[in-house]
């Protein structure tokens, strides 16, 4: 039973990184970890209760980092450094680091934030595992599930970002560094809100329930995948349990789409100029006002602007 519960509490951890709360210092780690826990079941609250007691998610959400120093051989379990060029993710590419610098690299072949959620999945729902080792797993899952939702702890161009200078409101100076992409997302958004770590749950809990972002729609009805079309494209079209494809774009492409996904038997709705479905709930009704919600009706001009007399409003 414990097992099933602390399962599940990673499952929750897993599931509840919204795409605006990416990567993060201190307080974005406490930030996620608190909206964690407001959402365990309570069976999962049992289960994380027997290994640390009444402490909060947001109080562990920080140990993986402060223990880097004395542990080397976690430094690269934060993080996957996914070439830009690469059409995905590759475990033996992205997680065998043979000539990094850290401790245990020649010869660890799960060295990178995905394999390590994983391992730390198994070892928090194994009740045979001693309680120490669980306790580490949580700690770890706690931390490693914000980690990899910061976009630049999963691609290794320019050092995940660290590399590429920014102005950060205004300022071209952060602290002892020059202000850089990672840090920005990392700290500087965060920081700029002057909002303390319960202010800044409290006003995500009340977008979360205004923009209705946990009404039951199930996982997946809507995602975003970023890919070229010979690979991600390809392999969308190809897949047979999507019994539907809506496309927009060239005569060239909508002829490869049919082509593909007819041979399947699958069907395709093609707007060769502009035409997309909108799926809308009929929780979106009270949204419907005139500016609100637009579905653009294949109304592009020749020159590329959009003729707002041809939309519904």
């Amino acid at each position: 039973m414990k097992r099933a519960m602390i399962t599940g509490a990673a499952i929750v951890l897993s599931l509840l990184m919204p795409s605006t709360l990416l990567g993060w210092g201190p307080e974005g780690h406490e930030i996620v970890a608190s909206l964690a826990q407001t959402r365990l079941t309570a069976n999962a609250k049992i289960g994380i209760r027997s290994l640390i007691g009444d402490a909060s998610l947001a109080s562990i959400a920080n140990w993986a980092d402060e223990g880097r120093p004395e542990r080397d051989e976690t430094y690269n379990w934060h993080f996957v450094d996914i070439p830009e060029s690469a059409s995905g993710f590759s475990d033996e590419r992205d997680c065998f680091l043979p000539n990094s610098r850290h401790k245990g690299s020649a010869t660890d072949h799960h060295n990178c934030v995905v394999d390590r959620i994983e391992i730390f999945k198994q070892v928090l729902s194994d009740s045979n595992a001693s309680r120490d080792d669980r306790i580490e797993a949580l700690k770890y899952l706690v931390h490693f599930v914000g980690d990899v939702h910061q976009p630049f702890h999963a691609i290794g161009e320019a050092a995940g970002g660290n590399g590429i200078a920014v102005t950060e409101f205004g300022r071209t100076q952060c602290g002892r560094h020059p202000c850089n992409l990672h840090g920005a997302w990392d700290s500087g958004l965060i920081q700029h809100t002057r909002m303390g770590r319960d202010e800044y749950v409290a006003h995500l809990e009340k977008l979360i329930s205004d923009e209705h972002l946990t009404n039951g729609v199930p996982n997946g009805v809507s995602c975003v995948v970023v890919g070229r079309g010979s690979t991600v494209g390809e392999r969308i079209l190809a897949d047979s349990r999507l019994t539907l494809i809506s496309a927009t774009g060239s005569t060239r492409m909508g002829k490869r789409i049919g082509q593909v996904v007819g041979a399947r038997l699958g069907r395709t709705i093609l707007e060769l100029g502009g035409n997309n479905v909108l799926i809308i709930s009929d929780k979106a009704v009270r949204y419907v006002r005139s500016g609100d919600v637009v579905a653009e009706v294949g109304a592009v001009m020749p020159d590329g602007v959009l003729d707002p007399s041809a939309s519904l409003g």
